[in-house]
């Protein structure tokens, strides 16, 4: 929803000052609902605490650690000083603090939300116009220098609730301009860029003078005695610190939101935070104790060290063997998803920040154990730093944690035992440190008792010699969590608005009140269609738009699938999994799980929108709009149709193997000495003397069943054309489809409209999803056999040259699941598709009525030029045979003349009796189609234009029928 002044509100005079405010837009406003806010924060401590509990570099003894990007930063600044390193890292530094500052920030921030050059434009429009018109003024209206209170641009966003008929909500804001965030912009940036600088630079210096000067660190192994397993826990300690900081904060703001919250979300609890807001000692003391708890208690006397040491050394004395829970879930991989976890839910506190992405601040938020909303810092030069309330929890979490999270997901993604000193068990599969008899005993001795038991029994975690495609779910969170950023960022955007009020026209006025007084007359049944016909318009917006989401889901799941098998079968072709601990693919199952129930969720809502739809539609009775589950069967039963075929897969942690016996064909009977053998890869069987074709898949292999999923791509051709032929301001356009009895939202109208329309996307999109998807279920299928199909690359070309009805037989399908995916995509797919495009194809050759026409016109033109001709060669001939007699030409030469007269007389014969195709109208059907084409242009031209015209009223009629409305209200 749009959220701005109305300017039907701004009959107070002090709204007149309010020339600068906030517009923000926002897609989904369930996401910043508080109980979500606190449970996205306390779900990130129990995931940080069991990544750091279980991480097998506890186990290491390396020495110097390592650790991305920050760790090569340490190192650098603090081993081998030389003149030139230190020239050339104080020129670097600076070169890359003053770009980030100077040339980067400002471009993102221009991008994004526009300040500088709005606010410039704005001042200078507004005090042009105070100076121009200054009698015309409201007394309330003051000038630009006024607007800026301590160099703090006072902004205003106005904000209306999701429920109709709610009180719009003014809340200011305050905002520093194209400054705000620059320095956490810098910090969180400033590591990363400088880490792949020097990286390029090491790799120009490399084997000249210039290394041994910039990077004489390179030549000393040991710049510092600190081991990994200190350092582990001290990143563990510190991420555990600043997640119960972020929580603190995230529980202040919301506890000090009043105006949002009692909106929106039903003023939850509403008692508790007008203690807390009111009551500043209350507020200002739980601020400062729960600081302090977590910085001194927590971490200057070593509570949460001591509770992850507890935490372990429980674990490891607990004999359970290694067929718990925990066996199943402490692994590389998962240890690799709980991290992109991680870094999603810190996005995700990011999104749900109400001034997202701007980051503003409201003017009345204080600061986090202060009594202020914002402190300003002035220097010399009119150089000044200025810290609002959005400052602290941004900069905790943008250039504190995050970072720090993102380099530990690098660590764990890229871990292998060899890189740290260590060595995998062999039965037990945890991790050891190598050669721990051979290190100094000091070492043991500056441990403490939990580090020693974990160097004695090993890690938490266990490590098995899996693919790399078994960690591949982590980096799928990662990519779905920053493109739900960037599409929020893109429609959830914040953009300054700059509004000076100088007072209504004569016109203007007199517009307002005609259409005030042509609102009077309004029936309230015209009123009520109009808002029913408002709202049918937001409910195709949000059904498409939950379709397409639901589409995205769908491949996702599919390609997750996909992901798994081949994780699976390329980790099984060199270990077995027979154990229950060596089970990769657990991870994929894990985010196939999460997947699931939020294509269910969104299954749930759309068909929720589509009964307020049905209900609007009058195909429902109003009744039956408050509770899906009691909705006719007309609608329940295709919701529950969709719930069974998204929800089918199989969950995690279950695992076994599917063992097929097929018989192909039967052996005749044998005689003692010769015994006919089966060719491979058929087995005998001597019971039944026959070749059967045995093989097994595993478990696994039941998730076959999201390949119906697909389905969701028939509604894409249905959104496309919905798009097309209901526009946002055509509401009456659904009506006039049911009076014509013209169902727009059956699935086969919409594909054939879309064919008839748009043949060359429908045929794309049929071709490649049947293609893509038929490959991929040939390859999992073929899999337990070495043959080409069991790689993407044949699988792909077996079915296409099968669509396309040429059949090459380099490679077939040996199992009944390939066979059937061949027949289903293959077979009857590649019949559709190719007598789809063989009609389009026969349609284009036809030609249209106008191309007829013209091949008529051209022809009559062929044709009277030809018997133009005959006639001139007919005239000739009896010229010359006239000329002949009169001349007395011989016997001879008057032959030949009757022969060539004869010749001319049969070929004019012959012109006049065919005739030109279609040549009686061929010149008055040019005209004619010449004249309905400019017709129907002119009258799709005016209609197009009376239809704006009539919704730009209606829309304008909706507009004022609110403003009475909250006129009303407030004075009732």
């Amino acid at each position: 929803m749009e959220l701005q002044k109305p300017r039907s509100q701004s009959e107070d005079p002090s709204d007149s000052d309010d020339h600068v405010y906030l517009k923000s837009t926002w897609v989904v406003t369930s996401l910043r609902h508080p109980v979500l806010r606190v449970l996205c924060c306390l779900a990130h401590l129990p995931l940080s605490f069991y990544l750091g509990v279980t991480s097998p570099l506890l186990t290491s003894l390396q020495a110097p650690p390592r650790f991305p990007v920050y760790g090569d930063l340490v190192k650098t600044a603090t081993a081998g000083f030389t003149w030139q390193k230190l020239l050339f890292q104080l020129a670097l530094s600076l070169s890359l603090l003053l770009f980030l500052r100077i040339v980067a920030y400002p471009q993102l921030a221009q991008h994004l939300w526009n300040w500088k050059t709005s606010y410039r434009h704005a001042t200078q429009t507004f005090s042009k116009l105070s100076r121009a018109s200054a009698s015309d003024i409201s007394h309330g209206v003051r000038h630009t220098g006024t607007a800026r209170r301590g160099d703090v641009i006072a902004l205003h966003t106005f904000v209306a609730g999701s429920v109709r008929d709610t009180p719009a909500v003014r809340l200011k804001v305050l905002n520093v301009g194209c400054c705000k965030g620059s320095w956490a912009f810098v910090a969180a940036t400033f590591p990363f860029l400088w880490a792949a600088v020097m990286c390029a630079v090491r790799k120009i210096a490399h084997g000249s003078a210039l290394e041994e000067w910039f990077f004489p660190e390179d030549m000393n192994e040991t710049w510092t005695d600190l081991t990994q397993n200190k350092l582990q826990q001290a990143l563990s300690t510190t991420l555990l610190s600043l997640s119960c900081l972020r929580m603190l904060v995230t529980l202040d703001w919301i506890l000090q939101d009043r105006e949002y919250i009692r909106v929106l979300f039903g003023n939850w609890l509403g008692p508790a935070r007008r203690v807390y807001s009111d009551f500043l000692s209350v507020r200002i003391l739980w601020c400062w104790l729960s600081t302090l708890g977590v910085a001194i208690g927590g971490v200057y006397f070593g509570a949460i060290s001591m509770v992850q040491n507890e935490w372990i050394r429980w674990k490891l004395e607990k004999e359970d063997g290694v067929d718990d829970l925990e066996s199943w879930l402490v692994n590389a991989s998962w240890n690799t998803l709980l991290s992109s976890l991680i870094i999603a839910l810190d996005l995700l506190w990011v999104v749900q920040d109400w001034d997202f992405p701007s980051f503003a601040s409201p003017s009345g938020l204080r600061m986090f154990g202060l009594h202020v909303d914002h402190i300003i810092f002035r220097f010399p030069f009119q150089f000044q730093l200025t810290f609002s309330s959005k400052w602290i929890g941004g900069f905790l979490v943008m250039a504190l944690l995050l970072p720090l999270e993102i380099c530990q997901f690098l660590q764990i993604a890229n871990y292998s035992p060899g890189m740290y000193a260590q060595y995998v068990h062999v039965t037990s599969s945890r991790v050891f440190p190598l050669n721990a008899s051979n290190s100094d005993p000091s070492t043991f001795d500056n441990l403490d008792a939990t580090s020693r038991l974990l160097l004695q029994a090993g890690s938490l975690s266990r490590h098995f010699p899996w693919s790399e495609w078994d960690r591949a779910p982590a980096f799928i969170v990662l990519l779905l969590a920053i493109a739900g950023l960037l599409w929020l960022s893109t429609k959830e955007r914040c953009k300054m608005c700059f509004a000076v009020f100088l007072g209504l026209s004569g016109a203007a006025e007199g517009r307002i009140k005609a259409l005030s007084r042509m609102n009077r007359f309004v029936p309230a049944t015209a009123k009520r269609d109009l808002r029913a016909l408002q709202r049918l318009r937001i409910l195709h917006k949000l059904r498409a738009r939950s379709d397409s989401f639901c589409i995205g889901l769908a491949v996702f799941s599919v390609l997750t699938v996909w992901l798994q098998f081949r994780a699976i079968w390329h980790s099984s072709a060199k270990y077995h999994r027979d154990l229950p601990l060596q089970a990769p693919g657990e991870a994929y199952a894990a985010l196939l799980l999460l997947i699931t129930l939020v294509l269910l969720h969104q299954v749930h809502y759309r068909y929720c929108v589509k009964l307020e739809i049905m209900v609007l539609r009058n195909q429902l009775p109003p009744d039956s709009r408050y509770s899906l589950w009691r909705s006719p069967r007309l609608l329940l039963l295709p919701f529950l149709v969709e719930l069974l075929l998204c929800g089918l897969f199989l969950p995690p942690l279950i695992h076994g193997h599917v063992y097929l016996d097929e018989e192909r064909y039967s052996l005749p009977k044998a005689t003692l000495e010769v015994l006919p053998a089966c060719p491979k890869p058929l087995t005998m069987t001597i019971s039944n003397q026959a070749c059967d074709l045995q093989y097994s898949y595993p478990l696994e292999i039941v998730n076959m069943v999201v390949l119906l999923r697909l389905y969701w791509f028939a509604r894409v051709i249905r959104n496309q054309l919905s798009k097309q032929l209901i526009a946002d301001k055509t509401t009456a356009r659904p009506a006039i489809f049911s009076m014509k009895e013209v169902s727009a939202d059956s699935l086969w109208w919409s594909f054939r409209i879309s064919f008839a329309l748009r043949p060359s996307k429908v045929l794309f999109t049929l071709f490649a999803t049947l293609w893509v998807s038929t490959a991929a279920a040939v390859s999992i299928f073929e899999r337990p056999f070495p043959s080409r199909l069991d790689g993407e690359d044949h699988a792909l070309w077996l079915t296409l040259v099968t669509m396309t009805g040429v059949g090459y037989g380099d490679a077939y399908s040996i199992t009944i699941g390939g066979r059937i995916a061949i027949v289903l995509g293959a077979v009857v797919g590649g019949l559709a598709f190719m007598s789809l495009m063989t009609s389009e194809f026969l349609d284009s050759l036809k030609g249209t009525k106008r191309e007829h026409a013209v091949l008529s016109a051209m022809d009559r033109l062929k044709w009277e030029r030809f018997l133009r001709v005959c006639g001139a060669q007919l005239i000739q001939a009896v010229w010359l045979y006239h000329r002949a007699e009169a001349n007395g030409t011989k016997q001879q030469g008057k032959e030949k003349l009757d022969r060539r007269l004869l010749k001319a007389v049969q070929q004019f014969k012959l012109c006049r009796k065919r005739k030109p195709m279609q040549s009686t109208n061929a010149s008055y059907v040019l005209q004619k189609s010449g004249l309905s084409t400019f017709y129907s242009r002119e009258v799709e031209t005016w209609m197009v234009s009376r239809q704006a015209e009539i919704a730009a009223q209606l829309d304008s009629l909706e507009q004022q029928m609110c403003g009475l409305e909250t006129s009303l209200q407030a004075l009732l």
